[in-house]
């Protein structure tokens, strides 16, 4: 207020002692201070917003870290589960071509079991929609976002296959034979290649269908194996950005 009234009264001055063009010199100058005052202050704002981008930006990337650990751990537990029934299928075929007759509902479970993916990556998703809109300093690491995310979306596309297979074929082979899903070892019943015939399967129809499901599954490992790869680099990469 004091500098306000120390330029109004300059003003006044000038005028009462009729120094016009003096007066249009001080208003232009005090114009500019005017203006240079609107642009620091816009500067300052511009550079605060810029700050609260950057930290909100890096809590972004930090809590992106965390998501893909997190993938990447559930992604070598799929790994390990899947391929203990994949070998538990490739058994019983095995068993099945040596002449054995007579199989544990549980054994028929673990040839067709499977460890679904369970992929969250909302925070991924997130910046990928986005079009790199939320990124400030690291707009360059948008295409191995992008490359992950359509990593994570072949995982789900095949396991969609698999699923499917479950329901439109699975389904229909356990119940038109009888046999339990059994999920542990308790209760143990067992299922005969006569039951199975009874249902409406042949031994030949039965193998077939775990070579089916053995097939699906390779083609989705192929995709998790790449999605693990994937999940690591861009995890050093993210580290690396920091």
């Amino acid at each position: 207020m004091d500098m306000i009234k120390f330029f109004r009264k300059i003003r006044q001055r000038l005028l009462t002692e009729n120094k016009i063009s003096k007066y249009l010199l001080y208003a232009i100058g005090e114009i500019a201070l005017i203006v240079i005052g609107i642009l620091i202050a816009l500067q300052i704002n511009n550079w605060n917003e810029y700050q609260k981008a950057v930290k909100s930006e890096n809590e972004l990337l930090t809590s992106l870290q965390n998501e893909i650990s997190a993938n990447i751990e559930l992604l070598k537990l799929v790994n390990v589960n899947n391929n203990i029934w994949a070998s538990d299928g490739s058994d019983i075929v095995q068993e099945l071509l040596l002449g054995i007759d007579t199989l544990s509902d549980s054994e028929v479970t673990r040839a067709f079991n499977f460890y679904e993916s369970l992929i969250k990556s909302p925070v991924l998703d997130g910046i990928v929609s986005s079009n790199s809109n939320v990124l400030v300093t690291r707009k360059g690491l948008i295409a191995d976002f992008r490359n992950l995310k359509d990593a994570y979306d072949g995982i789900l596309l095949q396991e969609s296959y698999l699923v499917e297979f479950w329901n439109s074929k699975v389904i229909d082979f356990f119940v038109s034979c009888g046999i339990l899903y059994q999920g542990n070892l308790d209760n143990e019943t067992t299922i005969s290649l006569e039951d199975i015939e009874l249902g409406g399967y042949s031994k030949k129809q039965f193998i077939a269908l775990i070579k089916v499901k053995s097939v699906i599954q390779e083609y989705w490992e192929v995709e998790r194996d790449s999605a693990l790869e994937k999940s690591k680099e861009t995890l050093i990469l993210l580290k690396n950005a920091n």
